[in-house]
């Protein structure tokens, strides 16, 4: 069901690089690969895939601009959009949240998942939908998915500048679903729960007894499970689906 040219921020790692390596299963064999971090790992997990790796900063304009051009000068075209880059934050109470920090943090997760959204808009904007054997209504110029967390639905202690950032990415996909909708171009977003990535490493441990409390299925995320939801919403399986979140979190979002 896959074809046309992919582009995945973050791809350097984590829930980036296994959504590169999805897309590449399913099918899709231009894959833009978008990280400031080496790319070198990720290019050598894809298989009989043709790369177009891209060192930039997601809260660069500039930089994110000269990315999707990027892609547009080698394919001509974007299909399939997944933003996953993504930055933590320090843990403090809100009273003690520095600006720098909140700045950061906004930069990286809001500012680059608007910047990142609407380059790709804009390029899937001027090109043809592909064609599909679904029938011509479920044709797309464009899908993307955006990673947010289940702290874009909800707050935990000591983390504003994260969860105001997440928060602010599923309202990114909301307003561009209603923008642009009925363009051709889906935009949604996966909300993960705890998932095994290298952001994650050490800052929050599931004992044997706490597991079940937090997560009902007892056990953190693999990038992998996140990975092959975002390219499933990405698909033209998934053509009625805008302007969603999607829980990824093993039901974690149940208590």
């Amino acid at each position: 069901m896959f074809s046309g040219v992919a582009f995945v921020t973050g791809a350097a790692s984590g829930i980036g690089q296994a959504t590169a390596q999805s897309f590449a299963r399913k099918g899709v064999k231009r894959i833009v690969l978008v990280d400031l971090g080496d790319l070198s790992t990720t290019i050598a997990l894809l298989q009989n895939v043709e790369t177009l790796p891209i060192k930039a900063d997601v809260s660069d304009e500039a930089q994110v601009k000269s990315a999707v051009q990027g892609a547009v000068d080698k394919w001509g075209r974007i299909d399939y959009a997944a933003n996953c880059a993504g930055i933590g934050c320090p843990r403090a109470k809100f009273a003690d949240t520095t600006t720098a920090d909140f700045e950061k943090t906004m930069g990286v997760n809001a500012r680059g998942c608007f910047i990142c959204s609407r380059e790709q808009i804009r390029q899937m904007l001027s090109q043809e939908p592909l064609e599909t054997e679904l029938g011509p209504r479920r044709a797309q110029r464009g899908a993307i998915v955006n990673v947010a967390s289940i702290l874009g639905l909800h707050v935990r202690w000591n983390i504003a500048p994260y969860t105001a950032s997440k928060h602010a990415v599923v309202s990114l996909a909301r307003q561009a679903c209603l923008d642009h909708g009925a363009d051709g171009v889906r935009i949604n977003t996966v909300a993960p729960g705890l998932v095994e990535t290298p952001m994650t490493a050490g800052r929050e441990v599931l004992t044997e007894d706490s597991a079940p409390e937090v997560v009902p299925m007892a056990r953190p995320g693999l990038p992998e499970e996140l990975a092959d939801v975002i390219t499933f919403m990405c698909s033209e399986e998934a053509s009625y689906v805008n302007g969603a979140t999607w829980c990824v979190d093993g039901g974690r979002m149940v208590h």
